[in-house]
Formats: structure tokens, sequence, C-alpha cells
């Protein structure tokens, strides 16, 4: 009998972990759909991006893949070639993410994402711990055909989040591996975001965060003349909304401005009149299940 009772026992057990045994579950999917405009009437871009989100036990996947169409409008580019009038599909990406927790506050992750021009390969860290936070993408830029390739980084070194508002500083940096005669050899800026909650309630919810600018600069080669941000001389605003259609579905949305003034230094030509603004208009579903 006892033998039996231990044996009923074992079989117990084993139900129960087969039971409980991990297996990857669609968590989440969504469509956005982006438009970028660049103040000077000939540069606007239009993006749509449909993500799907997994998670298998303590590890979190996602799959994006992304359409993009230009708005040429007649600009000519570097070379002097001027591109066709309205729209035209110039490219599209394709987004594979992957975070392993570690513990309750800290988590890894990887990227991919390939364009047309270019592959990224991204080390990512997020943390976490009570009103604290941090976070970090450093990449690797690899250029198809012309271009050099960049070791890139957006960094969160420290924020404070509570109740909806928020404070963090961001610093970004990009260095060139292989710099053109006259090419730029990195770049940095230091900025301000802060968050806040404007309004909420069952179903609808209404926030802002603003980009602030505090230092930006470049390192060019051979002493070449350039632009830069003046100090305080970026500032971004956005103002996102979201609903909640259903307990599984929702809507969200958001409109972003901005307002650059430029230094020159060494020489370098001045940005132009419309280089001074740009507008980032967004729109999206996620139904969770």
């Amino acid at each position: 009998m006892r033998k039996l009772g231990l044996l009923l026992a074992t079989m117990g057990i084993l139900s129960v972990g087969a039971y409980a045994a991990p297996k990857l579950e669609v968590t989440s999917i969504g469509q956005e759909l982006e438009y970028e405009h660049e103040n000077d009437a000939n540069k606007s871009d239009i993006k749509l991006f449909t993500t799907v989100n997994l998670k298998y036990d303590d590890w979190t996947f996602a799959i994006q893949g992304g359409k993009f169409w230009l708005d040429g409008n007649g600009r000519e580019d570097a070379k002097g070639n001027k591109s066709k009038k309205g729209l035209s599909s110039n490219n599209g990406r394709l987004q594979l993410d992957v975070w392993k927790s570690i513990n309750s506050n800290i988590k890894l992750g990887y990227r991919y994402r390939g364009e047309k021009d270019m592959d990224r390969h991204y080390a990512r860290y997020a943390y976490q711990k009570d009103l604290f936070r941090s976070s970090a993408d450093v990449w690797f830029e690899s250029k198809n055909g012309h271009g050099n390739n960049q070791i890139r980084m957006e960094l969160f070194p420290v924020g404070v989040q509570y109740k909806g508002f928020g404070a963090k500083w961001f610093f970004a940096y990009n260095r060139t591996i292989d710099p053109a005669k006259d090419g730029q050899k990195s770049s940095y800026e230091n900025q301000i975001r802060l968050y806040a909650p404007l309004y909420s309630n069952d179903r609808f919810s209404l926030s802002t965060e603003g980009r602030f600018t505090i230092h930006a600069d470049k390192d060019m080669k051979n002493g070449a003349g350039y632009n830069y941000y003046k100090n305080f001389g970026r500032t971004r605003i956005y103002l996102r909304g979201n609903y909640k259609v259903t307990e599984n579905f929702g809507l969200f949305g958001y409109y972003g401005y901005e307002f650059r003034s430029f230094k020159t230094k060494d020489g370098g030509s001045k940005p132009k009149a419309g280089d001074k603004n740009y507008q980032d208009i967004g729109l999206g579903w996620t139904y969770t299940f």
C-alpha cells in the first residue's frame, strides 16, 4: 500500500508539472501607421508596421514587418538627381526582438533590424526597481552598398517614474568606423525627457512627453565644416492618446512637433529654413490575448 501511495503521489507531481509546463504563446498583435515630415515641404515618409509579440516562460519575443513609402516631391539627392513626385515604395523592414528576464529587476535583449540600405545588430538591457529606471541600446550598423558602417548607442543611464510622471536623462552617440575624407567621425547628444499624464478615465487616457536637447556636437575629419544643434536648440513635444474599445482591443495615436535651432562651425553650410521644424504623427491599434 505504501508503494502504491508513493507511486500515485509521484504520478500526481508529474501531471501537475506537465500541466504547468511553459509554452510559446502569442500575447498581442498590432499595427501602426506613422507619418514623418520635415517642413521644407520636400521630405515626407510614411511607414506601416505590423508587430506580433510572444512569450515563452521568462523569454519574450517580437516579430515586426514594415513597409515604407517616400513622398519625393521632386527633391534632389546628394548627386543632384531628382526623385519623381508623389508616393513611391522605397524600403521595408524586418525586425526580430528577444528578451530574457534575469531577475525581477533586469532583463537583457537582442534585436535584429534589416532594411534595404542597412542591417543592425543590437545589444540591449532594461532595469527597473521602485521609482528608478535605466536602459540601453547599443548596435552595429552595417551599410549595404554605399555608406560607412557605424557603432551607435542610445542610453537612458538614469530615470525616475511615479504615477505616470517621469524624468530621464537620454544620451545618444554615433561613431563612423571609416569616415569619408571630409566626413563625420562621431556625434553625440544629451537630452532630458519629461513625461506627464494629462487626463484619464475608464476608457481614454491622454499624456504628454517633452524631449529637450541640452547639448550636442560632432567631430569631423580633416577639420571639415559642419552644423549642429545649439544648446537647448532642439525641442520635441508629443501628445499621446489611448482609447480602450474593449477589454482586449485598443486604439492609440500621437502627434509630435519639433523645433530646431542650429549653429555652424568651421565654415559649415547652414540648414534650410524648413529643416528647422519636424512633425511625427502616428495611429495604430493593439489586440491583447
